[in-house]
């Protein structure tokens, strides 16, 4: 009976963190993400993900960093992306490695057209599990 009691609190508190504080749980809880929807932004955190950043300006350069927290291998893809009424995926770039990287290149841009930087990265464990993966895209830019 004290048992049903402590699981009966326990789950009650676990929904009302859940419907108060706008943070969903994703699989496994490898990440969490936190939604403002009023300033229209996210924050994630990750198990081993410490940051993915990508970029691109207006003038072509398309960038992304990552860092884990771990030494763990992971394979990363940067896609050029291009708006012309739905966002399309017209050049990529990849990269494997441990624990950091960075893909750094330049595009030719068409002039007045909507371009953004999307970075996909997947982590794998010493047993090459993946662990945790995720997509992240940049603010778009119109080309100079």
């Amino acid at each position: 009976m004290k048992m049903k009691k402590i699981l009966a609190a326990v789950l009650a508190s676990a929904a009302v963190i859940c419907t108060t504080s706008g943070t969903v749980l994703a699989n496994d809880c490898a990440d969490w993400e936190n939604i403002n929807s009023t300033t229209e932004y996210s924050i994630l955190r990750y198990a081993y993900i410490t940051s993915l950043n990508p970029s691109i300006t207006s003038t072509g350069r398309i960038k992304v960093g990552l860092t884990l927290g771990a030494d763990l291998d992971y394979s990363l893809t940067l896609e050029l992306q291009e708006y012309d009424g739905t966002w399309d995926s017209i050049d990529s770039w990849s990269l494997d490695g441990t624990r950091s990287g960075t893909i750094s290149e330049t595009c030719s841009l068409e002039s007045g057209k909507k371009y953004r930087a999307k970075a996909t990265v997947e982590v794998y464990d010493g047993s090459g599990r993946m662990v945790e993966s995720t997509t992240k895209y940049s603010t778009s830019v119109t080309a100079r």
